[in-house]
């Protein structure tokens, strides 16, 4: 039994993320996401674990029937899914050891695959956001073309740039800008300062796109081809998954408006949506964290999907008191600690009739 516990550890710090068949591949075609099964999400599981200091996982995956979230200091939540779909959770390693590569937001830039990113200082009090890949250059901007402008609510002078990137199944890449308010210049077309942004989900549904920090999405291919829209949200986006249908599921803090997503009871804190293929909606969203006996605010940077199953599961930090189903420490434990969920988005069944749908849809093609 050790030894299968140490080889989960192994494999949740070599960065396995889910167990996937051949046939259970992602499909980013647009025209399958009509088989998609509909969610009926349900927290099955939800815990903050740590001691004095700061804690937190950063990585999560499936194994078959186990889940695992980890950090590479080798503090680990394994969690077993049983025959009659009960969950067992323990956690592995020192609650008193502070991680040594805790993050409470993301940084101002990087590199990822061919993408790299973040801002330039183009005035004392304003930073403009850029990005290249393929040969070229999105955004880069002066500060005399974010004062000029046409777009609206320009003057664009909140500060702006692109934290982070994640690569989609496709091979594009979904760009994460921040801004600090609502005169931003990723207001406008990534390519071109005086071309508004098309948008999809934003400010009527997830509160972003105002006052206080926001997080831009965008699509981005390895040409620099810009998707036709954009998103925005309340708060920081931190992480990504995709289902077999190529609906992204995206994590952070906050991410839509307090009391929009309590399906899992809480109305606040870390943030989880499932959007459609087009960007248009959201699929499903709900805040962790804030509600009922839990105090905490928190933040989700990793997640995993696992579509046989019908399960999604998330990593990264509470900052308070946090009671979920199944918590193993329902006080904090001084600092952020380490944090981990699993929720139910569809079942099994459910996933099957998909498949078959699917399948017999190919056939008659």
């Amino acid at each position: 039994m050790r030894a299968v516990k140490i080889l989960l550890v192994v494999l949740v710090l070599a960065g396995w993320s889910e167990a996937a068949s051949a046939a259970d591949r992602i499909d980013m075609d647009p025209a399958r996401a009509r088989f998609a099964p509909s969610v009926t999400p349900e927290l099955l599981f939800a815990t903050a674990v740590g001691g004095e200091g700061d804690q937190w996982f950063n990585m999560v995956g499936f194994k078959g029937s186990k889940i695992a979230a980890g950090n590479k200091d080798r503090l680990v939540c394994l969690v077993q899914i049983n025959d009659d779909g009960t969950l067992e959770a323990k956690v592995k390693g020192d609650l008193r050891k502070s991680s040594k590569d805790f993050k409470r937001q993301l940084p101002n830039g990087g590199t990822v695959g061919p993408y790299s990113f973040g801002y330039n200082q183009v005035h004392k009090i304003l930073q403009q956001p850029w990005l290249k890949v393929g040969g070229k250059q999105l955004w880069g901007w002066s500060e005399q073309q974010a004062k000029s402008s046409s777009v609206k609510y320009s003057p664009f002078m909140s500060d702006s740039r692109i934290r982070t990137l994640f690569l989609a199944p496709d091979g594009h890449g979904v760009a994460v800008g921040s801004a600090d308010g609502g005169n931003t210049c990723l207001r406008a077309h990534p390519a071109d300062i005086n071309q508004p942004m098309a948008m999809g989900l934003g400010y009527g549904t997830t509160g972003g796109g105002g006052g206080g920090l926001s997080s831009w999405v965008f699509d981005i291919s390895p040409k620099a081809e810009v998707g036709p829209v954009a998103m925005v949200f309340r708060g920081q986006v931190c992480s990504a998954a995709w289902d077999r249908w190529g609906r992204m599921l995206l994590g952070g803090q906050a991410l839509t408006k307090t009391g929009s997503a309590s399906v899992f009871g809480y109305d606040d804190g870390a943030g989880v949506m499932l959007v459609n293929r087009d960007w248009s909606d959201a699929v499903f969203a709900a805040h962790i964290g804030k509600g009922g006996e839990s105090s905490a605010s928190g933040m989700i940077w990793a997640l995993a999907i696992n579509n046989e199953l019908g399960l999604a599961a998330a990593a990264g930090w509470m900052d308070g008191d946090f009671v979920g189903p199944g918590s193993l420490q329902p006080r904090s434990g001084g600092g952020k600690d380490a944090f981990m969920a699993v929720w139910r988005l569809w079942t099994p069944a459910d996933y099957q009739v998909a498949i078959e749908a699917e399948a017999a849809a190919q056939v008659a093609e």
